[in-house]
This record gives structure tokens, C-alpha cells and sequence, in this order.
């Protein structure tokens, strides 16, 4: 071992940065050191553990050097140098019997030796060669000091054990020279006798199997007769010092690739660049790699490409993995897996469960949230603005124990215990949307068994003094029609009667006013629900409002087999099994349904619908009323959906004041309706239009917190979608019990991304951010297959006389006028694929052909042409010749489009491309712009036409059970 700086403890030669020479420890055999120190003239008690010697001593074939270290071989013995003339000393060696030492050294020699090859000890370093040993006489080597040993003879160990074979001293030129030199210039007596060890191959007595050849590459390669001569051995030298240059090079360049490979690619953008430099993608594939992964996908993506489970989970991870989690965990065990295990574990989202405290009552961790809200506000110079909604849900009647205590009883959130508490069957949650930004929060919920209007005026106190706290403003309140509400209303300081009525009452803390709002969703499905069952209602000037005409316009549209663009179904028809979708109650009490009775009464002069004017107004009335209540967005164009600003004050205060009017006048069998018992929803409604004007008037025009007031905000909608979201957690199970809905509550408390399904009583209507993923798929011609038949029925001149004599040619005014309607829908669907000049201006003209149209045209409707809608007419007749003598959807036409295509152009008039004139032959027969324009035309037309069938023969299924039973299991608590 080379030890740098050290200095020689003979010569005092030190180590100097670029020279060859090398200083070595003595050997901690303790026969070996006492070879050593005899030859050196020392006392082994006076070496020490930083006792050196340096290279000068060793012989240059005793030495071994590799390119960072330098060895000397365990057999090598040192000698002295006179470090003036660099020679070896002659200086005789003081002991009586120097034959006798000589003897003893080299035996000394061959026991280590022999011993390391008994134990196997095979040495990395060594090459099994042994310092020459030399047989002088006492007479010889005294006296005469200009005689010295050879270094150009060697003894070698060939791994014998049969001793030692003599050779013959090595010759000179002249025999009687009483000298021989080597090489290196040393004196070798001529009464020298060297002798070489040689290996044996005798394997009886062996320890070890005789050792297999292996390719020469480095040092511990090497064999004696490797080193048999200088040459030989430098050439086994310089292989080796190449072989162990050539690994070092390539695993420093191993290192250095992976080095830079782990450094470089590390995010996605990384990934991506290291991708385009390799040439493996292009510029564009790049941009829209990097374009299409956002949010929690590029998160992932960069956790598994750092491979690194220390660090923390970004917002985006953490809330991908909890609404996973939330809606299966057996999707989230298997998204983790598949993802290398970059989501947290299952146990770990429990840690994150385990620090909110979700049991009844108000909750501390929306407290907190809330504060953290109006601080950023306050940051700002602006202020948090809230509305208070709060509703009951059903849950089921099921005591449970967790291992601490029970739940399914009354719950108020004071852990009161009792054997008399009753089991809970619904969960009373007060919730805050806010005015002025994108925000909601439940902030409390309670186990209730049914619970009067003082009770729930005293937890709506207790709430309001609960969100003060935080520095919130509460300035409205929304809840539903059921008659608790209104007596808590009532209890609150309001009074919510139509002969005095005051939509308002005092805050506990702030005496400031908290205006009172019956949900619009709710109020319409009561309207409708009064009118559908009382099906007469009498307006101020004594016409009659009547449920009848929208059953006939819902029979004439069954029967004639096309709507006049309502979605009047008999679902809504049949409405008492579904009475809590709101969806229908809207579709049915619409703008839409108020046009199609105005048209076919008044346009087409149908005698079944004479005195349907009261009915189409009221439709309207309640159509514009209720998008005021349900105004979403600033940026709409639609004249009562947009917000209550100065900009549109004047025009919806006084449509209000009307709607006022209108709803005081209504009667119900001679009684004012709002003194009648099915007075809740429209009661509802003039309520709700007080409550907005004053809330304008304060908020907006007077303390000037609010710009404009979306009304959406102060619905209900959003607790019922909260409560969706609580159901869907069950599965199929959409009636928790308290415990579930305990768990479920903590959940929702932590995220936000949960959604409801789209079949609840309620649907959002906020704007979702979603990820839209585009891609072009080129298609090929799909009027190929329409060709090809078509020239075969030329061909064969096929006679369709029978098809002309059918009477279900022949359609009725009605069919036509919503045709003419349809075929404008057909032109906005072809036009970007048109893209001759003259073929677009056949397209549109500038004439009302459909009334159904004008009566619809709100804002920008494309009027289609009369050759447009001659073929689209042309189409209806073929659809409704074979609907009346085959089965519509039959699998023996295969592709009934095409079939449809073919058959209607066969039967196309010839006086139907005269608008053409010479046009129509600039290009062969089957590829002329007539042609394709008609081809295209029909290929939207049936598209709807087929649609619309499809969804016909789904409502004639049996009358909707799921819905009714569902209601009775929820509200049965089972």
C-alpha cells in the first residue's frame, strides 16, 4: 500500500507528487519483519506503526504498479542502497554464522509461502513469485566486498510440494571468471547455487484443484511463467493497465449517462423536450403533449417521473386521490397500482379523515375556512357576502355502534344521552353559498326525528350567530314550501302572508335585514302540480287556464310524429310519479310549449285548441319569472337570464311588478288563489320577487357591496346537489344511515370535486372546468355504398309507382310548417361542409316559409330554402311510407340511413333541381353539386328524423315505477 507524504525510515527519501518513487509499510508477519530488519541492520523493536521503506530498497521486479497504486510482492526482501552512488552495500553483515542466516531467511521464505498455498490464500495482488534464494559460503561472502547477489535470477513457486530443484548457476563467457554480472550491473558470486520452486502437479496431497487458465486481462491473471523475463513481464503489465483504463472509462461514462438521464428528465416538460431531442416526436406532437395533460394528470406524470415518495402531495394529487377514493376505493387500489403507486395509500387518506371532526352540530373546520375567506377578502378591501340555505334529507333508521358509541339517534350536537332519544330518520344541513364569489360550505347539520317551526327558527338563530363569528354576512336565507318553513319564517320575525307581507326580518347580532327566499325550483313544481291536478285556474279577466291544451298538444305531437320543437313528453303528462323532478315541471310551464299553442291555435286555426291564449300566456309568464330566479351568468344574451345590474333594473322591476299583479289576480273555483290551500308556490313567488328588489335596493344600489345579483345563487340547488353527492357515495345505496352519512359529510368537508349524478331532483348549472381532449380521425367517403345503389336501381330501372299511391304522402299543414322548421336546423348542420358559392345560396332564403319558425325566432334562425325543404319533405314521405309497412328498426336494411337515402332519391321529383339551371351540369350525373348538396341534406335530415323515433318508442314503455318506489323508500326511512 502506497502511503503519500511518508518518508523512508533508511535513506529518508519521501514521496513527491510525480516521481516513481513509492514508501511501503514492513510486513505484520512477524518472521518476515525479522527477515527484513536482519537484512536492513535493524531491531524489530524499533519499528513503529509509521515506520516506511521506500522503493530504492526492492528490486524493480519485486515491485508491482497499477495506474493509482503501487505494490511490492509478498516475497520480496529489501536490501540497502548507498544513496550516493546508488549502489547496494557491500558492508559485510555482523553475525557469526552468515551461511546459517542466509539459511534461515530463505526457509523463512518458503514456509510463508508454502503456508499462504495451503490455506488457499491467494492474494489479489501477488504473481506467485519468490525472491531468488542464494547459497554462499561463510569464506566467500566475508572478505570480499566487491562480490554481491544477482537480481537476473529468480526462484519461482510452481506449487509443489516435493521440494526444491536445483539448477546449474548461470554461465558466463569466460569459465574461469570468478564473477558474473547481470544486466543490472550486480555482482553474483560465482559459488552462487539458485534454485527454482516449481508447482507441482501432483494433486494427491493438494489442498486446492488445480486452477483453470483464465484470458489474461489484469494483474491477478498473471502466472510465473508470466514473469518469466522482462519483456514478458511488461507485456503482462501493460495489458492489464489497459484492461483496468478501458473499465474505468466506461463506467465513468455508464455513471455520467445515468447521472444526466436522471437529471434531465424529472417534470413532463422534461419529458417532452427530451423526447423531441432524441427526434422521437415533433414539434407539434410536443406542444400538444404539453397542451393536453393539466391539473392532476401533469402532477402524477411528474411524481412518477421523479420517482420520489418524500416529498409532499400537490393540491391537484391530493384532491384527485380523495374524490377517487370517495367514489370507490376498489377504482383508486387499482388506479395507484397502475400508476406506480404515486397516490397516497388508503391509510394514509384515513390519517387525513382522521383530523376533521365531522359529528353533529356546527362544524369548527368550516369556522375555520370561512375565517380564512374573509381575511383574504379583508385583503382585498372587499367583503364576504353569503346566502343561508338549509333543507332536510331522509336518511334510514338504523342505530350502529362504532366501537365508542352509538349512532342513529337524535343527534343536536351537545352528545346529550338518554333511553328515551328516538332514531334519527332525516339531517337537517345549513349550508352558505356566496353572493360575490365561487364558494359553498355546509356549516352544520343535525339528527333531527321531525322538528317544529320554533325548533328550527332556533337553530337558524343559533347558525346566523355561529357565521358571524367568523365575519361573515348573511343577507338571505332560502328554503323550501313545506309548511315548517313557512312558520319559521314566521317565528324569525317575517310574515309571510299575502295580505301583509314582509319577506325580511333582523339579524340576532347585526339588526341588519336577512331577506327570505322560497326556492323557485320548488315553487314551479307546486304551480305546476296545482295546475295539473285542479287543471283549471281563472286569470284577472276571467279566462280559463287549462290543463287540457297541453295534454292535446302533447297528443297532437304523438300523433302527427313530429314536435313542434318543445320537449313536451308524456312523462310530463303523467307527472304525479315524478312530481320532484324539476326538470319536467319547468319543460312543461315553458316558453317553448307557449309558442306551439299559440301556433297551432293561431297559425294553424286547429279548432281543439280554440281559447288556449290564457294557457300560452301563463306558460310564458311563469317561463320568463323563473329564468330571472335562475340567472347564472353576466356575459348571456338572453333577455331574462342575465343578472340584476343597472343595466337591466328598470326593465326586470317592472316585468316583476307585473308577474306581482298577474299572481294576485289568479283564482282557483272562485277563490283568490293565494287564500287557497294550493297556495304554496305561487305565494312562493311573490315572495321571492319582494326579496330580490329589496336586496338590490340595499346591497347594490345603496351600500354598493354588489355589482349585480345572480340569482342562481340564492337557490336551493345547491344543497339538493349536495345532497346528491351524499347519496352517490352509497352506491346503490342512495339512503344512508347516520353513521354513513357522518363519514360521507367528513369527505366532502375536505374536497370539493364530488358531483352529483344527473337523475336527482336537482342539476348543476354552474360552469365546470373540463377537459376537453380533441383528435381528427379522417374518415372515409360514407355516400360511397348510396352510389353504387343508386347506379344499380338505374340499371335495372326499378318502378316505384306503388310507393306514389300510398297515402301516407300525404301530410297535414301541421307536418309541413315543422318540416320547414327542421330543414333550417339542417342547413346550420351542412353549411360548413358546403363550400361552393352557388351552392350556399340555394340554401337559405330570406322568406318566413314556416310559421312555426317566425313564431320562434328569438334571436338569429336560418330560413331554409324551398329547395331544402322540398327534399327534406320528400324524406318525411319515404320515412313514413316504410315506418307504415316494415318495422322501423329492423336488422335486415343494415345501415337504415342509407336505405332511407337511396329510396328517396329514387323518388325524387325531376322539376326539384330547376332552381339549378345550368349548374346542375357542371360535373358527371352521380357527382354533379345537385346531388351531393341532396345527399347531404338527407343525411342530417334522417339523422334527426331517426333520433326522434328511437326516443318516441322509448316512451312507450310502461308507465316509470323506479322514481315511486325510490320516493316511498327514502321517505319511509327503510
Amino acid at each position: 500500500m502506497v502511503n503519500m507524504g511518508k518518508s523512508c525510515m533508511i535513506c529518508g527519501l519521501k514521496k513527491v507528487p510525480g516521481d516513481e518513487i513509492s514508501v511501503h509499510r514492513f510486513p505484520s508477519d512477524e518472521k518476515m519483519k525479522k527477515v527484513w530488519c536482519d537484512v536492513l541492520k535493524l531491531e524489530v523493536a524499533d519499528l513503529k506503526d509509521t515506520s516506511y521503506i521506500c522503493s530504492k530498497h526492492f528490486h524493480k521486479k519485486d515491485i508491482i504498479q497499477w495506474p493509482s497504486r503501487t505494490f511490492i510482492k509478498e516475497a520480496a526482501i529489501p536490501f540497502l542502497v548507498d544513496m550516493e552512488s546508488e549502489s547496494i552495500s557491500t558492508e559485510p553483515i555482523a553475525s557469526s554464522s552468515h551461511s546459517e542466516s542466509l539459511d534461515e531467511m530463505q526457509n523463512i521464505v518458503e514456509e510463508t509461502i508454502s503456508v499462504e498455498q495451503t490455506n488457499g490464500a491467494q492474494s489479489r495482488h501477488s504473481i506467485a513469485t519468490i525472491s531468488e534464494a542464494v547459497e554462499v559460503n561463510d569464506s566467500s561472502m566475508i572478505g570480499n566486498p566487491n562480490e554481491s547477489f544477482s537480481s537476473s535470477s529468480t526462484l519461482t513457486a510452481s506449487g509443489t510440494q516435493s521440494g526444491m530443484e536445483e539448477t546449474s548457476p548461470s554461465k558466463t563467457d569466460s569459465a574461469e571468471s570468478d564473477e558474473v554480472y547481470d544486466k543490472d550491473n550486480f555482482v553474483v558470486p560465482k559459488t552462487c547455487k539458485l534454485t527454482k520452486r516449481k508447482r507441482t502437479t501432483d494433486t494427491s496431497d493438494s489442498v486446492l484443484p488445480p486452477r483453470k487458465r483464465v484470458p489474461l486481462r489484469y494483474i491477478g491473471d498473471c502466472e510465473s511463467d508470466d514473469m518469466r523475463d522482462p519483456r514478458t513481464a511488461k507485456r503482462c503489465l501493460d495489458i492489464s493497465r489497459k484492461s483496468i483504463k478501458y473499465q474505468s472509462i466506461k463506467i465513468k461514462r455508464l455513471q455520467q449517462m445515468n447521472r444526466r438521464l436522471r437529471g434531465k428528465i424529472h417534470s413532463l416538460t422534461a419529458l417532452t423536450n427530451h423526447l423531441r431531442h432524441k427526434n422521437l416526436i415533433t414539434e407539434d406532437a410536443e406542444s400538444v403533449i404539453s397542451a393536453s395533460v393539466s391539473g392532476a394528470a401533469k402532477q402524477l406524470m411528474t411524481r412518477m417521473l421523479k420517482k420520489s415518495r418524500s416529498q409532499k402531495y400537490s393540491p391537484e394529487l391530493r384532491q384527485f386521490a380523495l374524490t377517487l377514493n370517495f367514489y370507490s376505493t376498489k377504482a383508486y387500489n387499482y388506479v395507484r397500482n397502475t400508476f406506480l403507486k404515486c397516490l397516497p395509500h388508503t391509510r394514509t387518506l384515513t390519517k387525513w379523515y382522521q383530523t376533521i371532526d365531522a359529528s353533529p352540530g356546527f362544524l369548527t373546520e368550516a369556522m375555520a375556512a370561512l375565517k380564512l375567506k374573509v381575511a383574504e377578502a379583508n385583503s382585498r378591501g372587499q367583503k364576504i357576502l353569503c346566502n343561508l340555505v338549509f333543507d332536510e334529507m331522509a336518511i334510514r333508521k338504523r342505530v350502529e355502534w362504532d366501537g365508542e358509541k352509538f349512532h342513529g339517534y337524535v343527534d343536536m350536537g351537545i352528545n346529550f344521552q338518554s333511553d328515551n332519544l328516538e332514531e334519527a330518520k332525516e339531517a337537517l344541513v345549513f349550508m352558505l353559498v356566496a353572493l360575490n364569489s365561487h364558494w359553498k360550505i355546509p356549516v352544520g347539520y343535525f339528527l333531527i326525528s321531525g322538528l317544529g317551526g320554533s325548533e328550527k327558527a332556533n337553530l337558524v338563530t343559533k347558525c346566523l350567530e355561529f357565521v358571524h363569528e367568523s365575519g361573515v354576512i348573511v343577507t338571505s336565507m332560502t328554503f323550501d314550501g313545506a309548511p315548517t318553513n313557512f312558520a319559521v319564517a314566521n317565528h324569525l320575525g317575517a310574515n309571510l302572508n299575502a295580505s301583509n307581507l314582509k319577506t325580511y326580518f333582523s339579524h340576532p347580532i347585526t339588526d341588519e335585514h336577512v331577506y327570505v327566499f322560497l326556492d323557485p325550483s320548488h315553487m314551479v313544481k307546486l304551480m305546476r302540480n296545482c295546475l295539473g291536478s285542479q287543471e283549471i285556474i281563472e286569470d284577472s279577466q276571467g279566462n280559463s287556464i287549462k290543463w287540457e291544451f297541453i295534454v292535446k298538444l302533447c297528443d297532437l305531437q304523438e300523433n302527427q310524429g313530429l314536435h313542434a320543437a318543445t320537449k313536451l313528453r308524456k312523462r310530463h303528462i303523467e307527472w304525479a310519479k315524478e312530481k320532484m323532478k324539476v326538470r319536467l315541471a319547468v319543460q312543461t310551464l315553458s316558453k317553448s310549449v307557449a309558442e306551439a299553442l299559440d301556433f297551432v291555435n293561431k297559425d294553424l286555426k286547429l279548432k281543439e285548441f280554440e281559447g288556449s291564449e290564457a294557457t300560452a300566456n301563463f306558460c310564458r309568464i311563469i317561463n320568463n319569472l323563473f329564468d330571472i330566479f335562475n340567472s347564472r351568468s353576466r356575459f348571456t344574451k338572453k333577455p331574462f337570464e342575465r343578472p340584476l345590474s343597472p343595466a337591466t333594473k328598470e326593465e326586470y322591476f317592472n316585468f316583476l311588478t307585473e308577474c306581482s299583479s298577474y299572481i294576485r289576480s289568479l283564482k282557483l273555483k272562485g277563490i283568490p288563489i293565494l287564500e287557497s290551500n294550493r297556495k304554496s308556490g305561487f305565494l312562493g313567488f311573490l315572495s321571492c320577487i319582494e326579496s330580490l328588489k329589496s336586496l338590490y335596493e340595499e346591497r347594490v344600489e345603496v351600500k354598493k357591496e354588489l355589482k349585480y345579483i345572480l340569482s342562481y345563487k340564492i337557490s336551493q340547488d345547491h344543497l339538493e346537489i349536495f345532497f346528491g353527492c351524499v347519496r352517490s357515495k352509497g352506491g346503490y345505496n342512495n339512503n344512508p344511515t347516520a353513521r354513513q352519512f357522518e363519514n360521507t359529510m367528513k369527505r366532502l368537508l375536505i374536497h370539493t370535486e364530488i358531483k352529483a349524478g344527473d337523475s336527482g331532483n336537482a342539476i348543476a348549472l354552474d360552469s365546470t372546468s373540463i377537459l376537453h381532449c380533441s383528435s381528427y380521425v379522417p374518415t372515409k367517403n360514407k355516400f360511397v355504398e348510396i352510389d353504387a345503389k343508386i347506379q344499380e336501381s338505374y340499371e335495372e330501372n326499378i318502378d316505384h309507382d306503388y310507393v306514389h299511391s300510398s297515402n301516407v304522402w300525404n301530410m297535414t299543414l301541421y307536418n309541413e310548417d315543422v318540416i320547414g322548421y327542421t330543414a333550417g336546423f339542417v342547413v346550420r348542420k351542412i353549411k360548413p361542409n358546403v363550400h361552393c358559392n352557388l351552392c350556399l345560396i340555394m340554401l337559405e332564403t330570406d322568406e318566413n316559409i314556416s310559421a312555426l319558425q317566425l313564431r320562434k325566432t328569438y334571436g338569429r334562425l336560418i330560413k331554409a330554402s324551398e329547395f331544402v325543404i322540398n327534399v327534406c319533405k320528400e324524406g318525411e314521405k319515404c320515412l313514413r311510407s316504410f315506418k307504415s309497412s316494415s318495422n322501423l328498426f329492423s336488422r335486415e336494411f343494415g345501415n337504415l340511413k342509407n336505405f332511407l337515402i337511396i329510396k328517396t332519391i329514387q323518388n325524387l321529383p325531376t322539376n326539384i333541381y330547376n332552381s339549378f339551371e345550368d349548374h346542375f351540369y357542371d360535373e358527371e350525373p352521380l357527382s354533379n353539386h345537385g346531388y351531393v348538396l341532396t345527399k347531404l341534406i338527407l343525411d342530417s335530415f334522417f339523422h334527426i328524423r331517426i333520433h326522434h323515433e328511437t326516443t318516441a318508442k322509448e316512451s312507450e314503455r310502461p308507465a316509470r315505477v323506479r322514481s315511486s318506489y325510490t320516493k316511498n323508500i327514502l321517505f319511509k326511512n327503510q
